[in-house]
């Protein structure tokens, strides 16, 4: 359930959580996605000067949980010297992403139309489908939460191995939807959309999912309750009936709740193996000793270690397991290597169902929120141009289902896993 639509300022005595990385430069770094590694070279100042000017722009863009100032950002980009056209879009870029994140539409619009300015006709038609959706909502406030400042809701699993938990769009029944960190926008299909009474915009958007493209229209939610928190001004991708449900009408995917939901609440988290979902101050403050959390091209990323070395991954929870990615490669030793074997799989989205040829390994070790996690016949998919190529794994909600609690802190931008005794 990923949706690929597609950084405020990161304190910077960055502490070092390993031995200083040799030298690469900022862009290698920003290129391949690995903002783990981003910090390393940071505190270990291995960045020549005009990278690092750029690098700490583009760090706190990723790293920090602070709220950011769009037009400083803006300004600062735009007062460096030396940077090519490729520099000052991936920069202003990273800013649209941000704030699309902290849902300033009209901010994230006009860092995207800056983007614009620099990008070649390749990078315009990538641009285009975010620039339309951030235009559309453009006349939404913020994200804002009123009501209690924590929830603790129950989880159910649905026959896909999905978390749900029920939240009330306005003032209208319970809608059992999908916990997706995976998803950056909320998805809710137009017949509980228009039963709510959803405000719609004008205009139609375009999305990209695993599969495939697909089109509909934003509507606004003055009202999200979950629990005694409410939420307001939340953006839905409203998509019909039919292309959320699957199976010949056997499952049906009634809504998602998205990535800017959970962000706007500050804090979340899962206990008791993934039975309960709580947000805001329900769920633990995570400090600074814990790994990192970072904004990824596809949402949400973790600092995850393969032994003595810190690494990239997205954190999907609307993916049923854990799928790794080509950027693992580099990470095993030859005996592991020898030990990968040809297969293939089938992976679905909103727009439907394709096979991809994959290699298969038998046993690796992760270390992943602090705790040592073993993974057996674990899957490695295949190069993926539109994927960081820093990223060893994509976590799916099989790591909810084992650990006794799992946290995400917003604010700190770190998260811990604590697994069961």
């Amino acid at each position: 359930m990923i949706f690929r639509i597609l950084i405020s300022f990161l304190f910077l005595g960055i502490a070092a959580t390993a031995q200083a990385q040799p030298l690469q430069t900022f862009d290698r770094l920003v290129e391949s996605g690995d903002m783990p590694a981003l910090a390393e070279a940071l505190a270990g100042d291995g960045l020549p000067s005009l990278d690092r000017e750029l690098a700490i722009v583009m760090a706190r863009l990723s790293l920090s949980g602070d709220p950011v100032d769009a037009d400083r950002v803006s300004d600062q980009i735009d007062q460096m010297v030396g940077l090519s056209d490729d520099q000052r879009r991936r920069a202003f870029r990273a800013l649209a992403d941000r704030a699309f994140r902290e849902t300033r539409y009209s901010d994230a619009a006009v860092a995207l139309d800056r983007a614009l300015a620099f990008a070649d006709d390749e990078a315009r038609a990538d641009i285009a489908p975010d620039l339309a959706l951030y235009r559309v909502a453009s006349p939404v406030a913020p994200i804002r939460v009123t009501g209690a400042s924590g929830a603790t809701v129950p989880i159910t699993r649905d026959i896909a191995k999905q978390m749900r938990v029920d939240v009330r769009l306005e003032d209208g029944p319970s809608v059992p939807v999908l916990v997706d960190t995976g998803a950056e926008i909320s998805v809710i299909m137009d017949r509980y959309a228009r039963a709510a009474g959803l405000r719609f915009l004008e205009g139609e958007v375009q999305v990209g999912t695993v599969t495939e493209d697909v089109t509909g229209r934003l509507a606004v939610a003055d009202r999200v309750q979950i629990g005694d928190m409410i939420i307001r001004n939340v953006v839905f991708l409203v998509l019909p009936d039919a292309m959320l449900t699957f199976s010949d009408g056997d499952y049906t995917a009634d809504g998602i709740l998205g990535l800017q939901v959970f962000a706007a609440t500050g804090r979340m988290g899962w206990s008791k193996g993934g039975a309960q979902l709580s947000l805001g101050e329900s769920a633990p403050a995570i400090d600074a000793t814990h790994p990192r959390l970072y904004w990824h091209a596809d949402g949400l990323g973790l600092e995850v270690w393969r032994g003595e070395q810190p690494a990239s991954a997205f954190f999907d929870s609307g993916a049923s397991r854990t799928i790794f990615r080509p950027g693992l490669l580099a990470h095993l030793d030859d005996q592991e290597r020898a030990r990968l074997v040809r297969s293939s799989r089938t992976r679905s989205g909103v727009g439907g169902e394709e096979t991809i040829e994959t290699q298969t390994l038998d046993v690796l070790a992760l270390t992943v929120g602090g705790s040592e996690l073993t993974y057996r016949t674990l899957t490695i998919d295949p190069a993926d141009e539109e994927l960081p190529a820093a990223d060893i794994v994509a976590i799916g909600n099989d790591l909810v289902a084992r650990a006794d609690r799992l946290s995400l802190d917003f604010r700190t931008m770190r998260y811990q896993v604590v697994l069961p005794d």
